[in-house]
């Protein structure tokens, strides 16, 4: 009898390893899955980051387009305006206040616009 129960707690014991053991593999198959849904997920935002990236580099080619074409405007502009300033100069008259408004604001529009372009080219350049 003694022999008996003795077998019953080494099956006892054996059988409460073996649950150990089922049960730290599924543990360890669910870490594996969640591995498989983290990797899926890592993939699919890296793909989604690229596309935006490659994205990104149409839309700063097109702001540094319209940038450039605001400089060569404020660039005509202000020859225009430096002619005008030096004919006033030679007959004496003065410019309206207007027309030194928008003197002024072509300067700051094409120092903005130039600093922009060097800008977005950097940023551009990192990119890749």
């Amino acid at each position: 009898m003694a022999n008996k129960n003795i077998l019953e707690v080494a099956f006892s014991k054996i059988q409460e390893n073996k649950k150990t053991e089922l049960s730290n593999h599924e543990i360890e198959l669910n870490r594996i899955k969640e591995i498989e849904a983290s990797i899926s997920k890592i993939k699919s935002n890296y793909e989604a980051g690229v596309k935006k990236t490659f994205a990104a580099e149409k839309e700063i080619n097109s702001a540094i387009e319209l940038l450039e074409k605001t400089i060569k405007t404020s660039t005509n502009t202000l020859e225009i305006a430096d002619e005008i300033e030096s004919l006033a100069r030679d007959i004496g008259a003065d410019l309206k206040s207007s027309t030194k408004k928008a003197i002024k604001d072509a300067y700051g529009f094409k120092s903005a616009a130039e600093q922009n372009v060097k800008d977005l080219r950097k940023a551009k350049s990192t990119l890749h």
